[in-house]
């Protein structure tokens, strides 16, 4: 996680977030919230000036860590799914990002639409039970770690 920037403004001005706004602070990259309003987000993604300096805070190898892949086999699914994973990630049983995904986005970095469908218009069922059988998806799939 980032932690207090320094940025050139396209005007030339420095202009520091968090903590580094004060002046003669050596604490800027300690605490994100500690002055006036947390800008960093303006320019993580822009052109709004030039980030010099970060600060990023670095996190202590766990204990463990196991990723895990659950597939789910009917289009119906996704609402069970969501459910049953909202009180996991609210509660921090899975402590890190969770998603789930669709075949088609899974199935994408491995084969193209043609090795499997060759018309117009949408992956009909019977391809995509074909891809879900080569690669061992679901029609969901739900990717997390603990």
């Amino acid at each position: 996680m980032h932690c207090g920037m320094e940025v050139v403004l396209p005007d030339g001005t420095l202009f520091r977030t968090g903590q580094g706004s004060l002046p003669e602070t050596e604490s800027w990259q300690v605490f994100q919230y500690g002055f006036g309003p947390i800008l960093d987000g303006v320019f993580t993604q822009s052109n709004f000036g030039i980030v010099t300096k970060m600060g990023m805070w670095l996190m202590p190898e766990p204990p463990g860590y196991m990723p895990f892949l659950i597939t789910y086999e009917n289009e119906d699914d996704l609402a069970i799914i969501t459910e049953t994973v909202r009180p996991l990630k609210v509660n921090m049983v899975i402590p890190n990002g969770a998603f789930t995904v669709d075949l088609l986005w899974d199935a994408a970095v491995k084969v193209s639409k043609r090795q499997y469908y060759s018309g117009k218009g949408p992956v009909p069922d019977s391809a995509r039970k074909k891809i879900m059988s080569d690669y061992k998806l679901g029609q969901w799939n739900f990717y997390a770690a603990l």
